[in-house]
């Protein structure tokens, strides 16, 4: 299956929305961002069209439209509207692990990104996520 650049948008988006949600940005966690964008490209056999100087290029031209979109009640809808639009994408589990490396990249698990990651997870049929699984 083709990935779709709009898809490539909507992952990256879903895995920045993790990356934000606590309100700290640590090296660490783009670091993280970057790596399991490509891991999720290469499973996919799909090349995302971007090194690592571009993906982070990419989150900062997108994190205050991004933070912007996660304030109060804005914020379900919005996690919630990408996930539908990655309803069709075939591997949501490997999405989920990667959101899941995200989230524990900085050895603190925030209850808002355990939110975001169990309503992606619901919207997917997939087991909430209760705590850090490798």
């Amino acid at each position: 299956m083709k990935i779709t650049p709009d898809t490539w948008n909507d992952i990256l988006t879903l895995m920045a929305c993790v990356l934000l949600a606590d309100e700290t940005v640590l090296e660490n966690e783009v670091l993280c961002f970057q790596k399991n964008a490509h891991l999720l490209a290469h499973e996919m056999k799909q090349d995302i069209g971007m090194n690592d100087a571009l993906l982070r290029q990419w989150f900062e031209l997108k994190r205050e439209t991004i933070v912007q979109s996660m304030i109060g009640e804005k914020a379900d809808n919005f996690i919630m509207n990408i996930a539908l639009s990655l309803e069709d994408f075939p591997a949501k589990k490997s999405l989920l692990k990667a959101l899941i490396n995200i989230s524990a990249s900085d050895a603190d698990l925030h209850k808002s990104e355990i939110d975001i990651l169990n309503l992606a997870a619901a919207y997917w049929g997939l087991p909430p996520v209760n705590r850090y699984r490798s």
